[in-house]
């Protein structure tokens, strides 16, 4: 009997005349397949902590043949002693991934429009075009920063119900002040969504998690997936006023959330409520960043400077990007190429980063002295 075909062989195959054609447009997110010595491609936390036994001595607790607890009614408590919040202002998900999904089908009819940023994390745009939505995109200036006004003019010219933004970006590296966003949060009228999965690693001042039981129109998303060392259990939140919660409850599939993922991400917060390492991670990301400065010129890109755990390196000219993704995957190193002018870094552990920058360095300059 013959297998499927592999997955990578899928694109090829003639679509079958049932499947939309809206599904047919869509562009899949692609994560880097392979087994690779040193992976700075997904933005995890690379630090090993307890929590496989933390995990493990908790284990006997769960009732296997049952569902679970279809509100995450412990896991949600510990999320808001973390964040000094009401829990009931709270909603676990499957990843915020799944958030993400709920939210879009939830505040989005067919043919209603989502405004994002560009670049920005695909799966917004995603979400929104499996649901039938359409999507409108503000695109970044050359310093990759998001300009509030344009985004609002985008917003009322278009009538979006929906806009979705991360901060600090991914995949940019850059934040913005709290008041900045709060601002533009007060100055449009619909449902805007701030994803702050990486502000574990920010400065202080950009979160705007402390406003969400105020505004009618924030969520902020969340993830264990980063700074909390847990992106295997796929545990994210949504962060809202009691009203849009009680909406999100509703909508979501009723036991979405695992009991194993309920109960780890329970743990890990109860143990490291403000993420695990993350002064080191961002002092580590400090030394790639300027390790990347150091070798702009004959790299023929710019480093953006950032206040996340990851670099983007912007290149001037097609070509390079992509010969440096190549060889350092042929020294088992693996990076995210967004695209053909951009590489983006995560940061690794001390060790896997000094091995990275010898190799990154000898790339740049053997190319250079090929041209």
């Amino acid at each position: 009997m013959k297998g499927c075909a592999p997955i990578s062989e899928i694109a090829h195959i003639k679509m079958n005349r049932y499947i939309p054609e809206r599904i047919n447009k869509i562009e899949e997110y692609t994560p880097s397949e392979g087994v690779y010595s040193i992976r700075l491609d997904a933005n995890e936390n690379p630090y090993k902590t307890d929590l496989n036994e933390l995990l493990c001595d908790g284990l006997s607790s769960i009732d296997i043949d049952r569902y679970p607890d279809p509100f995450a009614t412990a896991l949600r408590s510990e999320f808001g002693k973390c964040f000094s919040l009401n829990p009931e202002c709270v909603a676990a998900g499957n990843g915020s991934d799944e958030l993400i999904g709920v939210i879009v089908n939830l505040f989005l009819e067919k043919g209603d429009t989502l405004a994002v940023t560009k670049p920005d994390f695909s799966m917004y745009s995603f979400y929104a075009s499996l649901s039938g939505a359409k999507v409108v995109s503000e695109q970044k200036s050359g310093d990759m920063g998001i300009d509030f006004a344009s985004l609002r003019d985008l917003v009322n010219e278009s009538g979006a119900k929906l806009v979705m933004f991360s901060n600090p970006c991914n995949p940019t590296g850059l934040a913005y002040d709290c008041e900045v966003i709060l601002d533009f949060v007060r100055s449009v009228d619909c449902m805007v969504v701030v994803d702050e999965a990486y502000m574990e690693f920010c400065r202080d001042g950009c979160s705007v998690i402390d406003e969400c039981e105020k505004l009618d129109n924030l969520i902020v998303l969340k993830t264990l997936s980063k700074a909390y060392c847990s992106a295997a259990a796929r545990v994210g939140f949504a962060v809202s006023n009691t009203d849009v919660i009680k909406a999100i409850m509703k909508v979501k599939s009723p036991y979405n959330l695992n009991s194993i993922s309920q109960l780890l991400g329970t743990k890990v917060l109860r143990n490291y409520p403000k993420g695990y390492k993350c002064d080191t991670v961002v002092a580590d990301t400090k030394e790639l960043y300027e390790k990347f400065l150091s070798l702009e010129k004959e790299g023929g890109y710019k480093a953006l400077a950032t206040d996340a755990n990851f670099v983007l390196l912007s290149f001037e000219k097609e070509g390079m990007a992509e010969y440096i993704y190549t060889e350092l995957k042929k020294r088992s190193i693996i990076i995210r190429m967004p695209d053909k002018l951009h590489l983006r870094i995560s940061c690794g552990r001390s060790d896997e980063n000094e091995v990275f920058k010898k190799a990154f360095e000898s790339i740049v300059c053997s190319a250079k002295g090929e041209k």
